[in-house]
């Protein structure tokens, strides 16, 4: 979760069974404006409660968790 209004940056970790109800939890509560995703990946189909959120796709390789880690890293 990031608003860019402040710059303030959330991010979650869970360790339930079913990660996507976890997240679909997490949208719910949130009610993002905007859902970032990976090209190729079919939101609506993954998570149905958010298939009216508008997606905006980028390369995958934005979701990189090892190049994630080293630039949040590197600004802490």
């Amino acid at each position: 979760h990031q608003d860019p209004s402040t710059g303030q940056v959330q991010v979650s970790n869970n360790d339930r069974a079913h990660p996507r109800d976890a997240l679909a939890d997490d949208i719910a509560v949130l009610m993002p404006r905007e859902i970032v995703a990976a090209a190729g990946v079919d939101v609506a189909a993954a998570l149905p409660a958010a298939a009216a959120i508008p997606v905006t796709t980028v390369e995958p390789w934005h979701f990189d968790a090892a190049r994630a880690r080293e630039t949040l890293e590197a600004q802490l």
